[in-house]
């Protein structure tokens, strides 16, 4: 129906409440996740990958480096915390 406008190339997600601190960057068919306590990245290509089954982070090392940069740069930004910051329901 009409153009989506962003002001990045590029999508975040991020969670940190009640579970493990995780976030994604999908930007073009690439997705970036990254596990904040164990440091893991993993790459998927979407366009070929949809169940993300297959991680390229270590095909494709550059890559990873560069999207985890700016994932990492702009939850600095936004002063997003990167640890779990509740355990369980009832805390």
């Amino acid at each position: 129906m009409g153009e989506v406008k962003r002001q990045r190339p590029y999508l975040i997600f991020h969670y940190a409440y009640d579970r493990v601190a995780q976030s994604a960057l999908r930007w073009g068919n690439l997705k970036l996740v990254k596990t904040w306590k164990t440091g893991k990245l993993e790459l998927f290509d979407l366009s070929n990958d949809l169940s993300e089954a297959n991680d390229l982070s270590a095909k494709m090392p550059e890559k990873t480096k560069e999207l985890d940069q700016t994932l990492t740069a702009f939850l600095a930004q936004v002063k997003a915390t990167t640890v779990q910051t509740k355990i369980g329901k009832d805390e």
